[in-house]
């Protein structure tokens, strides 16, 4: 059989094993197995077997992932997420949908330590979810926010997605964490607009009482000094990481190691008053989402290592990087049909197995015809964001309806729906506005 043809065959067994939900680094690792014995026989597929479990996580830039993820547990058993909603809606609450501007404030902030966008929509979830209803958010227009705004997890630095998008690309990892700062910021402020007209415009989606809250305590009543220490625990470790990238003093992988140092003394400080066996306690469990998050990612990158070797060998991605080549499109029409291209695989895979599948195909043909990376990097993220908010695997509805006292599954996606134009627009400036991207990263030392 030819190349082409093994791999048309190793693709179809990827599939049927996602569709069998076999966990995708599984499926990964069983498909190229498979592509490279039928390819070159036993002994080369044992050979990558035995080899890509080790080259393929056994780099310097890999202490990046479990560093950030460690940090964002830190952040998250520290309490940070509730001070900074408090904050948030002091200052913007008695804007028409002020509570949902908070909502997307905080979940900026949350991001700013976390790198997950499952996590910032499971943590803020929890505390503002109960407020909007309360306040008389509809569950569509609520769910729509919330699940929205989780997304920045994956976008605004420290980003997961983006060192794995570093590490599969070699982009530089930091500067594609300072690109995604301006263009973090420009989704806010175009979330936040979106909210406000909708307020404005269909006054009946914040005015919904049919939610009555179980919860007995009142934000508001909350003292403003924890609010201000939670903020000042954010700015610390926001400033430790980027901040040291930035100004060239540390690397991406010495931030992500000063940074979960300065999470853990976070979360000293805010649970030495409870006891040391409640620091204990958030300190093992901090500990054990982490190696928990970090394991799946790394088993994802095995699993996609290997079948990119067989890819590679089966002559499959030479083919199709010349097909498209062949065509004669410019950069940027390339470059939107690589996004276009992430739409549908955002609804059935998860964010890093979509960078690990598609980006060691199209990232070599990109480059070879000037596309900036860190720019192609910053518009991918915001595309795997889409497929966060999409059925039928969309993650963040699922996680969202997990924690929501009130509000389905439908109805979470039917909120959403509206948002995923307002990622698209957000994606559309990105791409008519390169700058967006590159002027932070254009001024590193």
């Amino acid at each position: 059989m030819s190349g082409e043809l093994i791999a048309i065959i190793a693709i179809a067994i990827l599939l049927v094993l996602l569709a069998a939900r076999v966990p995708v680094g599984f499926s990964l690792l069983t498909a190229g197995i498979a592509g490279l014995f039928m390819l070159n026989g036993f002994s080369i597929a044992n050979t990558a077997l035995a080899t890509e479990t080790y080259t393929a996580v056994a780099k310097s830039t890999m202490v990046v992932i479990p560093m950030f993820i460690l940090m964002g547990m830190f952040a998250m058993e520290s309490g940070v997420a509730v001070g900074a909603f408090r904050l948030a809606n002091k200052v913007v609450g008695k804007l028409p949908g002020g509570l949902g501007i908070a909502t997307v404030l905080v979940c900026a902030v949350f991001a700013a330590v976390s790198g997950s966008s499952p996590a910032t929509v499971a943590t803020v979830g929890r505390i503002t979810i109960p407020e909007m209803r309360k306040a008389g958010y509809s569950r569509e227009f609520t769910a729509g926010i919330i699940g929205t705004a989780g997304t920045l997890g994956v976008l605004i630095p420290p980003s997961i997605v983006a060192v794995v998008f570093g590490v599969t690309t070699e982009v530089s990892i930091g500067k594609l964490l300072i690109g995604g700062i301006l263009p973090g910021v420009v989704s806010v402020l175009v979330m936040s607009t979106y909210i406000v007209a909708t307020a404005i415009r269909h006054p009946e989606k914040v005015n919904d009482r049919s939610y009555v809250s179980s919860r007995n305590e009142d934000l508001s009543e909350k003292s403003s000094r924890e609010d201000l220490y939670a903020l000042i625990g954010v700015g610390i470790m926001f400033v430790v990481v980027i901040g040291g990238i930035y100004t060239g003093l540390t690397t991406a992988t010495e931030s992500a190691a000063f940074g979960a140092l300065a999470g853990l003394s976070v979360l000293i400080v805010a649970q030495i008053k409870k006891g040391w066996r409640a620091l204990y306690s958030a300190f093992v469990k901090s500990l054990k989402e982490a190696a928990a998050t970090t394991t799946m990612i790394f088993v994802i990158m095995i699993g996609a290592s290997v079948f990119t070797n067989f890819l590679v060998r089966s002559g499959a991605t030479k083919t199709v990087a010349d097909a498209i080549l062949g065509l004669g499109l410019s950069p940027y029409l390339l470059v939107l049909g690589t996004l276009i291209i992430l739409i549908p695989l955002g609804m059935f895979l998860e964010t890093v197995s979509i960078i690990l599948i598609t980006m060691p195909i199209l990232w070599p043909m990109l480059e070879s015809v000037g596309v900036n990376g860190v720019w192609l990097g910053i518009m991918t993220i915001i595309m795997i964001e889409i497929g966060l908010m999409t059925p039928p695997v969309g993650i963040n509805a699922f996680v969202l309806t997990g924690i929501a006292e009130d509000i389905t599954l439908g109805q979470t996606f039917k909120g959403l729906t509206p948002f995923v134009l307002v990622q698209l627009v957000i994606v559309g400036l990105i791409f008519s506005f390169p700058g967006i991207v590159t002027l932070l990263p254009s001024l590193m030392r």
